[in-house]
């Protein structure tokens, strides 16, 4: 196993001349508002705080959250297979869910890639104010849903709000005021399918990696039922010939092969949290 430029055990190797990128959280305080990319790194950006109104603290080689609300980092692609990583000591008694998301067209800093496809939707299927967006969505490994954290599972958002969730649902405990190390690999399969693995460094030494969730998607093993659909119609009918042009059959769109803008994490319910270590690399598909 080779390490990375922070020590850290990288569980497939970087392809040839892939893309990697690496959190540079030293120097001077700095802040990163809302819908706003690092002003010392263009290709991280975020969605941060209470109603998007807050800002993420960058200090002591750590990214810092402080004021609650959901918070999305973005880091900007391409990128089709990936290892992600992050390490997360989590200090409050409020933070629902931390997610590893990936292959996301999902819109992102500045409604970014399909922005002049999105439209603000009032009121959505679900009765609140939201923007649409006509990407492919991501895959994820997500670590709970409500605190205290006590599963991880593997899901799709095929489309925006669009949900296949609690695939390879397995028990997990989350420590607080402990460094804990996530991973999220996706890979496309030799036989064309797109394989998701969660990862989990519980003791922090950087090097000993459990493998916690996967799940090989062939196509069939996350269809949407139909009442779904139904519910989410008004979105998918906007979306149709727009973006990544998937919904005219959602359901034929669980394998998503093509390179995404974003891999990010999504952290919801944080008031208290600290991050360090986080980096994407490019890996071989198969």
């Amino acid at each position: 196993m080779t390490v990375d430029i922070f020590g850290v055990t990288q569980l497939y190797p970087t392809t040839s001349g892939g893309k990697e990128w690496f959190s540079d959280w030293s120097g001077d305080i700095r802040y990163i508002g809302n819908d706003s990319y690092d002003v010392e790194d263009s290709d991280f950006g975020a969605l941060v705080g209470q109603n998007h109104g807050g800002k993420l603290c960058i200090r002591c080689n750590e990214s810092k959250i402080r004021q609650k609300g959901e918070y999305r980092l973005f880091v900007n692609g391409p990128w089709t297979n990936t290892e992600m990583t992050v390490f997360i000591k989590v200090k409050d008694a409020t933070t629902s869910s931390i997610q590893l998301r990936s292959r996301a067209n999902h819109h992102g800093v500045g409604l970014e890639p399909f922005s002049s496809d999105s439209r603000f939707v009032s009121v959505n299927p679900q009765g609140v104010e939201d923007i649409n967006s006509c990407g492919f969505g991501n895959y994820f490994v997500r670590w709970g849903q409500t605190y205290p954290i006590n599963f991880t599972d593997v899901g799709i958002e095929i489309i925006h709000e669009l949900y296949k969730l609690g695939l390879a649902s397995v028990s997990f405990t989350m420590t607080n005021d402990v460094w804990i190390g996530y991973k999220q690999v996706t890979r496309t399969l030799a036989n064309g399918h797109v394989k998701i693995e969660g990862y989990n460094n519980m003791n922090g030494d950087k090097t000993t990696w459990t493998l916690t969730t996967q799940l090989e998607f062939d196509g069939t093993n996350a269809t949407i039922d139909a009442p779904t659909l139904a519910f989410w119609d008004s979105f998918t009918s906007y979306c149709e010939d727009k973006g990544d042009m998937i919904s005219d059959d959602i359901n034929a769109h669980q394998i998503f092969t093509d390179p995404a803008k974003w891999c990010f994490i999504r952290i919801n319910n944080a008031t208290k949290l600290d991050l360090k270590y986080m980096s994407v690399r490019e890996i071989e598909p198969f």
